[in-house]
């Protein structure tokens, strides 16, 4: 799941829905001289960071933590696509960074084991309650709670919650660094 992990996060960057690779975060790296100052990473490509629900994933950016679960085939009486099923994630999101940065909801995104060929494994958010906005601001030491919802396919029952450290330095040079993944038992809800 983990090489899984990097190749969708790749694609999702290479294709625009995913990643913290938005020019704010790359224009705030290089505005601190390609360093990040109060944050710490191990500074290499590929690192996968692995946490539970409850523990705090800490990004270049940000810290991540997911706070509570839940695996539906209705939300108030909406149903998913028939063979498919809804993952509620609330989330606390808090700017870990000495600036503004902006964060967009396709920066965090769902991941599961494929199913066939057909199935892509991962998916972004297709509804957002009012605390996460597709596109939003945080300040320095700011933060947010909130749920996105998920829709995979029906019987799936480990997830995984991942983000990636992606930016582009003054050389215009992209740099994927780690990965932060918190796993998920829908079976334990």
């Amino acid at each position: 799941m983990k090489k899984l992990s990097v190749l969708l996060l790749a694609l999702a960057v290479t294709f625009g829905s995913a990643g913290c690779t938005r020019k704010t975060l790359s224009d705030i790296v290089n505005e601190n001289n390609g360093g990040t100052e109060n944050n710490t990473t191990t500074g290499t490509d590929d690192s996968y960071h692995e946490y539970e629900v409850g523990d705090t994933a800490q990004t270049m950016f940000f810290d991540l933590t997911v706070l509570d679960y839940l695996s539906s085939t209705d939300i108030n009486g909406i149903k998913p696509e028939a063979g498919k099923q809804f993952v509620g994630v609330k989330l606390n999101i808090e700017n870990t960074f000495n600036k503004d940065i902006t964060m967009f909801s396709s920066d965090i995104i769902i991941e599961w084991d494929k199913l066939n060929a057909d199935d892509p494994g991962a998916a972004g958010p297709n509804s957002y309650y009012e605390e996460f906005e597709k596109e939003y601001t945080l300040a320095p030491g700011e933060s947010k709670e909130g749920v996105l919802v998920f829709e995979i396919p029906e019987g799936i029952t480990q997830v995984a919650i991942t983000t990636q450290d992606i930016y582009v330095d003054k050389q215009g040079n992209e740099h994927k660094g780690d990965v932060y993944i918190v796993n998920i038992d829908l079976s334990k809800q």
